[in-house]
């Protein structure tokens, strides 16, 4: 991995860390590894506090999901977690303003081709 995307790795991964301070970290919870995001501070009937907890389940997706990897399986197991994990905590909030965001994020592009290059 190149030294531009380690440190773009690192910093989301602290960004994350710092977004979500007070949170919970476990490396197992019933076989998932999984980051408590709070969001008592915010008033999710406003946009603003919407997107800001859209940001702070996005950088917890990122986190647990861990390294996108190299290889094409690796990258779509990778999209796996992070929309699945952003999908589930999104649901568990109940708001409309939350939801609707994560649906105008919703393109979810899979990985579906790579190019292959060869010397002869």
């Amino acid at each position: 991995m190149d030294t531009c995307k380690t440190l773009r790795r690192l910093c989301l991964a602290g960004g994350a860390l710092f977004a979500l301070a007070g949170a919970a970290y476990a490396d197992d919870y019933h076989g998932v590894r999984h980051v408590t995001v709070h969001y008592g501070d915010l008033n999710l009937n406003t946009e603003p506090g919407a997107e800001r907890l859209f940001h702070r389940i996005g950088a917890a997706a990122n986190f647990v999901c861990g390294e996108e990897g190299r290889s094409l399986e690796e990258q779509r197991e990778w999209e796996d977690c992070y929309h699945d994990s952003v999908d589930r905590a999104v649901d568990t909030v109940h708001s409309p303003l939350l939801t609707s965001l994560n649906k105008g994020h919703g393109s979810h592009a899979r990985v579906t081709a790579a190019l292959i290059t060869m010397a002869r």
